[in-house]
Formats: structure tokens, sequence, C-alpha cells
């Protein structure tokens, strides 16, 4: 049986798709330049199939790796984000040490 007070858990990425998303930011980081979400988003790295949350949990994997830091916010230039707060990241090794 199950507990209503359980929430259902989402469905993690595919192996693929976390090896695509984890690729796409290492390219990203390698460019040098501060970059968000929006980035992974674009279709230059043509991903497909993505779920919510999917590039999401990629960045925070990254940061917990300590390949990407986060360096301030932005808004969202994707439409469907309506211009909502996203954050600007860059790689690790750039500008000093990991907070």
């Amino acid at each position: 049986m199950i507990s209503r007070d359980i929430a259902p858990q989402p469905p993690k990425p595919d192996g693929w798709v976390s090896a695509a998303l984890d690729a796409a930011i290492d390219v990203l980081v390698a460019e040098g330049e501060p970059f968000t979400a929006d980035r992974v988003h674009a279709d230059r790295f043509g991903i497909g199939g993505l779920r919510r949350g999917d590039v999401g949990a990629a960045f925070r994997r990254a940061s917990l790796q300590r390949r990407i830091r986060p360096i301030g916010f932005e808004c969202s230039r994707r439409s469907g984000r309506r211009s909502s707060v996203v954050r600007v990241w860059v790689g690790a090794a750039r500008g000093g040490d990991v907070a």
C-alpha cells in the first residue's frame, strides 16, 4: 500500500541524457565565459527528450562535483521562462578557488 503522505518522485534522467548534459556543461566551461542553463536549452547541443528538472539536476551535479560555481543571477532570455531569474555560472577553476 502506498502512503498518501509520500509524494511521488520525479523520474531520474536516462543515462544518455545525463551524459549529454554533462558534456554540454563541459563545453560551456571550456569556452571560459559565464553561462546560464539557457545556453544548455539552446538547440546548439541537440539534446532532445529533456524532462522538467533534467538541466537543473545536471547543474547541481556539476556544482557538487566542483566543476562549476555560481557568480550571480540574470533574467532568463527564454520565452518560456518569462524573464524569471536564472543563476550565472563559470568553470570552477576560473577566477580562483571554489567557495
